[in-house]
């Protein structure tokens, strides 16, 4: 597979708005979501388009994977290509966590206490028959990817308890720090009856988990925002986020505008995208760090060693093309220069 070039920017804290054009970054090719997957003992046919919606390191395969989680609780396994070419053609399933997850968002992991976690969220909204306890959840894999999801419940209720009775937040990212003892939680909207308000809210739970075995406590903490003008000009809202070991934190943010929308299956729906990657420092100070133009970033694959991130994109079919997804690398120990670092063609 070969990709166009792209590239991309990265903004030092005292830098001018200098915004990356990230132009034709997955190949013509419809993604190859066509694995099949067993529901219990009956085989079934994903043949959907692929909407990666949360990323992390994976705690149970080689060092450098990563375990990305589709809107539908499927879990994927891919080593991501050094010269930052995403490899969509030859995706490896490896899991499931129906029907503990619907409508994941988010994606965390680490190992805690020597033992491999893997967390995903739902995105804690009603779906059209009403709130249900798989789409307002936190469940983790633990010490192995065939483990049973394990519901984490305490959690899920300190998130639910950020909204008042009868309102909503939607939650798009999750974030585990190192030691384990910290969820961050991402919110990109709140919901007060019928109204929206976008938020880049991120609410800190202290965890005391024993991850072996059935203690769990979360408490919430002081919650703070990722503030700053994003790349956009828009009100973006939050769409990942990830911890680095140094105590830091990513966050993305996104806006999608639909000028066109669908009136009919075969309609395409025509707007406008674009994001922001941030850091916020154990200090509280937050840098901006690259601009994605044209693009809806979704989520966030950092490395192990904090030294550069994975930017996932999920690009809805605006414009006349179908969703695609890729990734980008972003080197989070560059220099803070006006430097626009040409992505090469690449991938398997």
């Amino acid at each position: 597979m070969t990709l166009p070039s792209s590239r991309i920017t990265a903004l030092g804290p005292a830098a001018a708005v200098v915004l990356a054009v990230l132009s034709g970054c997955a190949s013509t090719r419809a993604p190859a979501y066509a694995e099949r997957c067993l529901d219990g003992a009956r085989p079934c046919a994903l043949s959907y388009d692929f909407e990666p919606s949360g990323a992390a390191p994976d705690p149970f395969g080689k060092p450098g994977g990563f375990l990305v989680v589709n809107e539908d609780a499927a879990l994927f396994r891919w080593n991501l290509a050094p010269d930052a070419a995403w490899d969509h053609d030859h995706p490896a399933l490896v899991g499931l966590m129906k029907p503990a997850l619907h409508k994941v968002e988010s994606a965390a992991s680490g190992r805690c206490d020597g033992t491999p976690v893997f967390l995903a969220a739902s995105n804690f909204m009603p779906g059209r028959r009403g709130p249900s306890p798989e789409r307002s959840r936190v469940a983790a894999l633990v010490g192995t990817m065939e483990s049973a999801p394990r519901p984490l419940e305490k959690v899920s209720a300190a998130i639910r308890a950020l909204a008042p009775e009868g309102d909503f937040v939607k939650v798009e990212g999750i974030a585990l720090s190192t030691d384990c003892h910290t969820l961050y939680v991402g919110l990109r909207s709140r919901h007060h009856g019928e109204a929206e308000k976008i938020s880049r809210e991120v609410h800190p739970l202290a965890l005391d988990v024993d991850w072996t075995g059935t203690r769990e406590e979360a408490k919430a903490q002081p919650p703070f925002t990722i503030d700053g003008a994003g790349c956009s000009g828009k009100d973006e809202g939050i769409s990942d986020l990830a911890a680095l070991p140094d105590g830091s934190l990513l966050a993305l943010t996104s806006f999608e505008e639909t000028l066109q929308p669908r009136k009919s299956p075969s309609d395409v729906a025509r707007g406008r995208l674009s994001g922001t990657l941030w850091r916020r420092g154990t200090d509280g100070r937050v840098e901006r760090l690259a601009c994605f133009p044209g693009h809806k970033p979704e989520a966030l694959a950092p490395s192990a060693d904090g030294r550069e991130v994975r930017v996932i994109f999920e690009d809805d079919d605006y414009g006349g093309r179908p969703i695609q997804a890729f990734a980008v690398k972003v080197d989070l120990k560059a220099t803070p220069a006006l430097e626009a670092r040409q992505l090469g063609n690449g991938g398997p």
